[in-house]
């Protein structure tokens, strides 16, 4: 979770923000949009301790292990689309991509690929079905009951 509390900025004369506050969850998903100069990548820079809030009071938080994605602004010239860029930022995504050009386990293949039973997330909700062990059948895959959801 980000929290912000309280948080006051200025640049020269000009305010940012003023006793700025705002929470986001766990797990949400947040882009920051508006017109150029309205204090985006300030606001970026401070969550990410690249500047330091002037306030005493101000304050902002991140729980331990949470992780902020960043695209920066100015990316180099190279031959990648806009895609590409932000597809590989997902250091997450790339790391599944990579690993499903390689796996050889077929089950670890079925988590790999983004089907509804073979979703990585999907497959945490549907536990290993080890009911059918010693009956002829390998322990681990989905339950006929699971698989009719």
């Amino acid at each position: 979770m980000l929290t912000i509390h309280q948080l006051d900025y200025r640049i020269e004369a000009r305010s940012l923000f003023e006793n700025a506050s705002a929470q986001i969850a766990a797990g949400w998903k947040v882009g920051l949009v508006g017109r150029n100069g309205t204090g985006k990548s300030t606001l970026l820079r401070l969550i990410l301790e690249e500047i330091d809030a002037p306030s005493r009071h101000s304050s902002i938080s991140l729980n331990k292990g949470a992780r902020v994605g960043v695209v920066t602004q100015e990316v180099a010239p190279d031959d990648k689309t806009i895609m590409e860029v932000v597809l590989a930022a997902d250091i997450e995504r790339s790391t599944l991509m990579a690993e499903a050009d390689t796996a050889t386990d077929p089950m670890r293949i079925a988590c790999l690929h983004p089907t509804s039973a073979g979703s990585p997330r999907a497959w945490r909700r549907f536990p290993r079905d080890n009911s059918q062990k010693g009956r002829g059948r390998q322990g681990g895959g989905l339950s006929s009951m699971q698989r009719a959801q």
